[in-house]
C-alpha cells in the first residue's frame, strides 16, 4: 500500500474524493468519523468493555485524516491560522491560573 508522507500527497487524496462524492458526502463523513472518536474516548474508562489503546488510535487517525480533509474544503491556511491563535490563547491561560494561584 502507498503511504503518503507529506499533506500534499495526502491532498491529492482528499481531492479526488470530493470531487467523486462531494463536499457535503465528505463533510458528513468528517462527523462520523468524529462521532467515533468519541465513542472510543468516552468507553476508555468504563471497567467493562473500554476501549483499547489500538482502538483509540485507529479512531484518532481517521478524524485526523478527515481534519486534514475539512482543511482542504475549508481552507487549510486560515485553519492553520487560526489554530495558532488558540494555541497561544492556551498559553495564555497558563498565566492567568498561576496568578489566580499565587493571589
Amino acid at each position: 500500500m502507498e503511504k503518503y508522507e507529506t499533506f500534499e500527497e495526502r491532498a491529492k487524496v482528499y481531492k479526488e474524493a470530493q470531487d467523486k462524492w462531494g463536499e457535503w458526502s465528505q463533510i458528513l463523513v468528517a462527523i462520523e468519523e468524529f462521532s467515533e472518536l468519541i465513542q472510543v474516548l468516552c468507553k476508555r474508562n468504563r471497567n467493562l468493555n473500554g476501549s483499547t489503546d489500538e482502538e483509540i488510535i485507529n479512531e484518532i487517525a481517521d478524524a485526523m485524516v478527515m481534519i486534514e480533509h475539512l482543511q482542504i474544503i475549508f481552507g487549510k491556511e486560515e485553519c492553520e491560522e487560526r489554530q495558532r491563535y488558540k494555541v497561544a490563547r492556551l498559553k495564555s491561560w497558563f498565566k492567568d491560573v498561576e496568578k489566580m494561584i499565587e493571589d
